[in-house]
């Protein structure tokens, strides 16, 4: 008999159940503290639909090129002076970009609509590179297009869209626009599909309308295609007044998009949601209003608990990192705190995760705590939960004992 073989198998089939206590405050936790509760209730995708898409200023969470982005639970979208650039929320490796054909080489862009909310950036080990209250807003202006045309982002959680306000006198035929990035391109009756894998962005017949009178008056429009090139066809209108020419956006990148997470409240009645890659976000009441959105480096935030005081606690996942064109993820670019108990394991297999868990001031605005709290080798979570006092407990299991932080026993 391989005994060795044996006792590999035993090994890799005998999994460590843990569970972690973290103080939040100086003094220690009371053994006759209430059991707390687990906070691991699935976030229904509907909790944030009302909400609008909200452009936030590039300040280093985008390319150099990128002046505001903004992300949904289905996609994201980094606005350039040439155009929009798509990709799914979860997994922006496969791209597809919309882009203005012959406009004005470098266009104002500004924001219109400033938000409540504000969002918060942890990214990597240094504060210095933290950026925190970084202004959100409801549209983005692009300032004369074309001559005596602008052109207007904005959306919502499930569709983006974009308005050419056509000034009187101006032409819309000026107007024309590019795909690029996707495989394949075609009509799909009175929309534009573009495919890129199992992506997919669809421009929906164009909504052309003149304003008159408090009213909207439509007004026959529609794509035209040629090539990789789309303009638009007009039918009659009043000259004497502004145009606007409004096509909704949908973009699906498959499995990836969206993501599943967890929900929770406080003693106000704000609610509080994880997505994966998309971090934290606080909202009001009635789900209506963002009040903060928070990303933790580049792990996935999948479960929470707020205390009564509006403290988050989040417990998420973090890819130890891979070769580079899949998921690379950097140890450089998770943040911890210098109260941080845990440090970075050892991977065992290509494709492991380890845990990772922080805690958010009320406004989102600082890190509290947040460290690896992960063994070595793929650790999966499963609830994480926080006490009166303020202390929080997290479970989940791994295979190997190694590298998980411990304290001696009394």
């Amino acid at each position: 008999m391989d005994t060795n073989g044996a006792r590999r198998g035993i090994s890799r089939a005998l999994l460590l159940a843990f569970t972690a206590l973290f103080v939040a405050v100086a003094s220690g936790c009371s053994s006759g503290s209430p059991t707390p509760r687990v906070s691991a209730t699935p976030a229904p995708s509907a909790t944030s639909t009302r909400l609008p898409l909200a452009f936030e200023p590039n300040v280093g969470q985008a390319p150099a090129d990128v002046r505001y982005v903004a992300r949904s639970e289905r996609y994201r979208v980094w606005l350039t002076p040439t155009g929009a650039r798509f990709a799914a929320a979860d997994s922006p490796g496969r791209e597809i970009r919309l882009s203005l054909i012959g406009g004005a080489a470098a266009p104002s862009l500004a924001p219109v609509a400033e938000l409540p909310g504000k969002a918060h950036y942890f990214i990597g080990k240094s504060e210095a590179d933290w950026r925190t209250n970084v202004a959100t807003y409801r549209r983005v202006v692009y300032r004369s297009v074309y001559p005596g045309t602008d052109l207007v982002f904005h959306g919502d959680q499930r569709v983006a869209a974009f308005d050419f306000v056509v000034a009187p006198g101006a032409n819309p035929g000026a107007i024309a626009l590019s795909l690029e990035g996707a495989e394949q391109i075609g009509l799909d009756g009175n929309d534009v599909v573009a495919r890129a894998g199992e992506a997919e962005l669809r421009l929906h017949r164009p909504v052309v309308y003149q304003e008159s009178a408090g009213r909207r008056l439509p007004i026959d429009g529609r794509f035209v295609l040629t090539g990789r090139r789309i303009s638009f066809e007009v039918g009659a209108y009043d000259r004497t007044r502004p145009l606007v020419i409004d096509p909704v956006v949908t973009f699906l990148g498959g499995a990836a998009s969206g993501g599943g997470g967890s929900i929770g409240r406080d003693a106000a009645g704000n609610l509080y949601v994880t997505r994966r890659s998309q971090g934290v976000t606080k909202l009001s009441p009635d789900g209506s209003t963002a009040l903060y959105t928070v990303t933790l480096g580049t792990s996935q935030s999948i479960y929470l608990a707020v205390d009564p005081a509006g403290h988050a606690y989040v417990l998420g996942r973090w890819g130890y990192p891979r070769p580079s064109g899949y998921g690379l993820e950097d140890p450089a670019y998770y943040p911890t705190t210098p109260n941080a108990l845990g440090h970075l394991g050892r991977p065992h297999f290509r494709g492991d995760y380890t845990a990772v868990v922080a805690k958010l001031s009320p406004d989102g605005s600082t890190l509290l705590y947040s460290s690896y709290v992960g063994g070595d080798s793929a650790v999966e979570i499963s609830g994480i939960a926080v006490d009166p006092a303020g202390n929080f407990f997290y479970t989940g299991w791994g295979a190997y004992a190694s590298g998980y932080p411990q304290t001696r026993p009394p």
